[in-house]
């Protein structure tokens, strides 16, 4: 009868862990399967991130190209205008030599910067476009898994053989849910790791430490798989602060080659058009009121032209209220002594040419000293991203990301104390995060 029992008692055992063993199987199995649809949907999720990292550097990019394209066709279409005045819109003969040494010194100034602006738009262009091309191809890649990642998101049934005795033959709602026996295994393995004094020749040779000993938490319940904390496509906390992540640091020093070109471009532009606006202002005089003797009409036409050059540097610059005066001064004193000086010279008097010849020198002296004025205004600054005119409003408007500090008196600009991480190299594979540690 004991005997019987005990075969009994045996036969029950068998049955029972054949049970428990064909029910943590399947379970196993059923949990590899959803982990590799996992490992399958982050191999998406990463190359969806990439997919909008690249299209920010072809934002930030386009950008550049958009504004450079418009400078282009501003630059040409004054050319022309330039032309045009340089031929069709000469001054009379008889007109006082110093009016035409101003008119055609402000043309010929206007005509050099718009020369300017339009080489240096479309040297940003080029540039910003050549290291889009060299970004996009060899550094902002898409992360298309590997066949050793692929494969080591899969799992033979066979690994089912390598978890702990433990979780083989747990029995439900009795030994506790699978994570708490696959961390009891682990607890009990890194005891008996410390009573041994030997590394392991494995891990000694590679330098690495076992699955077992590992301190880090596992990515699953049966602590076959890491996680996924270290993939860079996934870390949510580089979102709180794109300045730091790593294709915008990569950007940032690419624009060190294009961003001056920038800048200087949009000055060179409006440097051109104030000139411009100076040229026909000594056109009016030398026209309207020397040649036609319409002394107002060409008074208040001259007044005009200054407010507009006035309401230009008012919109392209940021001045405090005392440089923005000093500007106006310098700007319109040229153009009003010219039109007094030629008032006098029209009356054809003794007094009045000598009062006409004292005066004449005056508006290239300011001239002078409105170029040189320019040169403290522009404020150009060592930003980050290369020495930029930051005076100028539509310079700081490339400041997408806040990488320049302006300070509020506007005497000066600092660079911004964020300091971006080291960027690693695209061929670097230590830095390339897996998509997990595999059976």
């Amino acid at each position: 009868m004991a005997a019987e029992a005990a075969a009994a008692a045996a036969a029950g055992v068998a049955v029972g862990g054949a049970g428990l063993f064909e029910y943590n199987r399947k379970n196993f199995l059923y949990d590899r399967k959803l982990r590799q649809d996992t490992e399958y949907q982050i191999m998406d999720f990463r190359i969806k991130q990439a997919e909008l990292w690249r299209e920010d550097v072809k934002d930030i990019v386009g950008l550049t190209e958009v504004k450079m394209d418009t400078y282009n066709l501003c630059s040409a279409v004054m050319l022309g205008f330039c032309v045009v005045a340089f031929c069709e819109g000469r001054l009379h003969p008889g007109t006082p030599p110093w009016i035409v040494g101003c008119h055609t010194l402000s043309l010929g100034g206007a005509f050099v910067y718009f020369m300017m602006a339009l080489w240096l738009s479309m040297q940003a262009s080029i540039t910003a476009k050549a290291y889009e091309v060299r970004l996009l191809t060899q550094i902002v890649r898409l992360p298309v898994p590997s066949w050793t990642q692929l494969e080591g998101a899969r799992t033979y049934g066979s690994s089912f053989e390598k978890t702990d005795a433990r979780q083989m033959f747990r029995v439900p709602f009795v030994m506790g849910t699978q994570e708490r026996v696959c961390d009891y295994s682990l607890r009990e393995s890194k005891k008996k790791a410390r009573q041994h004094v030997e590394v392991p020749e494995s891990d000694a040779a590679t330098g690495t430490r076992s699955r077992s000993s590992n301190n880090k938490k596992s990515g699953d319940v049966w602590g076959l798989e890491g996680r996924g904390d270290d993939i860079y496509e996934l870390d949510g906390t580089l979102r709180s602060d794109p300045r730091k992540l790593r294709h915008l640091c990569v950007m940032r020093e690419a624009m060190k080659y294009w961003q001056a070109f920038d800048g200087l471009a949009r000055v060179a532009m409006s440097i051109g058009t104030n000139q411009f606006v100076s040229a026909l202002s000594y056109y009016v005089i030398g026209y309207v009121l020397i040649s036609n003797h319409a002394v107002i009409a060409s008074w208040l036409v001259v007044m005009l032209f200054m407010v507009l050059m006035a309401a230009l540097v008012r919109l392209d610059m940021s001045l405090t209220t005392r440089d923005y005066r000093v500007s106006v001064m310098l700007m319109g004193t040229g153009p009003c002594v010219t039109a007094i000086a030629a008032s006098q010279w029209s009356a054809k008097t003794p007094s009045s040419d000598a009062v006409s010849a004292l005066l004449a020198p005056i508006p290239f002296a300011f001239h002078s000293m409105w170029l040189m004025w320019l040169l403290k205004i522009l404020a150009p600054k060592e930003t980050g991203v290369g020495i930029l005119p930051t005076g100028f409003r539509a310079v700081m408007f490339t400041d997408i990301f806040g990488w320049i500090k302006k300070l509020k008196d506007h005497e000066g600009i600092e660079n911004e104390e964020f300091q971006p991480a080291p960027v690693p190299g695209p061929l670097d594979d230590s830095t390339t995060p897996s998509s997990g540690a595999g059976p």
